[in-house]
């Protein structure tokens, strides 16, 4: 259901005419997500069988649609093969869960993430089957927003009993946010 909500929403947008009236959206988008605006260094880190392996990457986070979502492109490299990921962040209201479709460029498009911030951070979670089994997923951002925060995600077969860490990483603000406008 919400990567119909997604998909409506960012349809509506490129069909509707553009005004000069702010979206109010953007409003939505702006208070929940602006701290996320700017360059991020990131270290993602991820499970290989039983070690861990690390890599560098660069994520840029800006507005797009007038402002009703945010695009995140992370570029870095991955045993050796570049690798991309695509993130839109949005909000329909204010009230709204805050809305996240994460595309990988070596594994598709993985799901689409519904959540909301509270005191332990941006904690959101989605649910598919991967290999004909049911499999929860939860993505976390904490502290959010930070000028520094790690990006968990876990996943777990057994509706939630027990979460398995399957990679994070560490984002670092390169550059600063601009002026709220």
């Amino acid at each position: 259901m919400s990567l119909l909500c997604l998909s409506a929403l960012l349809i509506a947008l490129w069909a509707s005419p553009v005004v000069a009236q702010r979206p109010a959206c953007a409003d939505s988008v702006s208070r929940a997500l602006s701290g996320l605006i700017g360059t991020w260094d990131v270290r993602p880190i991820f499970r290989n069988g039983s070690t861990w392996d690390s890599t560098s990457a660069q994520a840029q986070i800006r507005p797009d649609f007038e402002g009703c979502v945010l695009r995140e492109e992370l570029l870095g490299t991955r045993y050796g093969q570049p690798f991309r990921v695509l993130n839109l962040w949005g909000a329909v209201g204010l009230h709204d869960p805050i809305q996240r479709t994460f595309v990988h460029s070596q594994h598709g498009v993985i799901g689409v993430f519904a959540g909301r911030i509270d005191s332990a951070g941006l904690i959101m979670r989605d649910s598919q089957v991967v290999s004909g089994r049911m499999t929860y997923f939860q993505h976390r951002f904490q502290p959010f927003p930070a000028d520094s925060m790690r990006f968990s995600s876990l996943q777990s077969t057994d509706r939630g009993g027990t979460w398995l860490l399957t990679w994070y990483a560490d984002y670092l603000r390169r550059v600063a946010p601009g002026p709220s406008r």
